[in-house]
């Protein structure tokens, strides 16, 4: 079942409007390193080269990029979705940091007010995260926190928020490919994420979607993707 469609996902993702990537801050983060000027390849040719890839090379991801992936992500899904017509689905990105340039090992959450990244868990989860996945720089889930919310409108049942999770997972990943990274979609949730992130949140969180995020290497088997 489409999500949304690909050319309309790479309009918008690649679109001259879109924002400068820039920093975000992070606490409990290391001192950010400076990274050179990312080069965005053209929506035909990232459709066309289009891959899943669960094995990375060891080079970090700039916090900055990940920054820029969720944000427009977010942009996207609420485009294609509008509170006002389906109701506020409560979907919230969190990235799980393995090989992060600017960001500590662990779990932190993404603010769209902000486009900045606020440490949440250690990095007990990370490994878990990257057995149960890939063994990824970064791992961003995509969670709802209105699965069973009575507050929600009828039209946001659960099957709905599920294509919506899925909608901001593969504009993730689209608008990470657009900056030269690759990744992995991955429909399955972990048991341990509701529990870990709940406790964290101080309310109910629940994992939907996830996608692995790293650089491709240099001689990668990739098999073609079926999402």
């Amino acid at each position: 079942m489409p999500l949304i469609a690909e050319h309309a996902a790479m309009r918008e993702l690649c679109a001259p409007s879109r924002r400068e990537s820039r920093k975000p801050t992070a606490r409990a983060g290391p001192p950010k390193s400076e990274s050179t000027p990312v080069v965005r390849s053209a929506p035909d040719k990232i459709l066309a080269d289009r891959r899943s890839v669960r094995q990375f090379a060891g080079r970090p991801v700039p916090a900055a990029l990940l920054a820029d992936a969720c944000q427009n992500a977010m942009r996207i899904e609420r485009a294609y979705w509008p509170a006002e017509v389906h109701g506020d689905a409560g979907l919230r990105l969190a990235v799980a940091t393995a090989r992060v340039d600017g960001l500590a090992t662990g779990v932190h959450t993404f603010s769209v007010a902000t486009a900045e990244f606020g440490y949440l868990a250690d990095a007990a989860l990370v490994g878990e995260l990257q057995q149960e996945y890939a063994n990824a720089p970064a791992l961003v889930l995509v969670c709802a926190e209105h699965v069973r919310d009575r507050d929600v409108l009828p039209r946001s049942s659960y099957q709905s928020m599920v294509v919506r999770a899925g909608t901001l997972g593969y504009a993730v990943l689209l608008n990470a490919m657009a900056a030269g990274l690759c990744g992995c979609p991955f429909g399955r949730a972990m048991s341990q994420v509701p529990s870990t992130l709940s406790a964290r949140y101080a309310r109910p969180v629940h994992h939907l979607f996830t996608i692995a995020i790293g650089w491709p290497t240099e001689a990668e088997p990739s098999q073609p993707s079926t999402g």
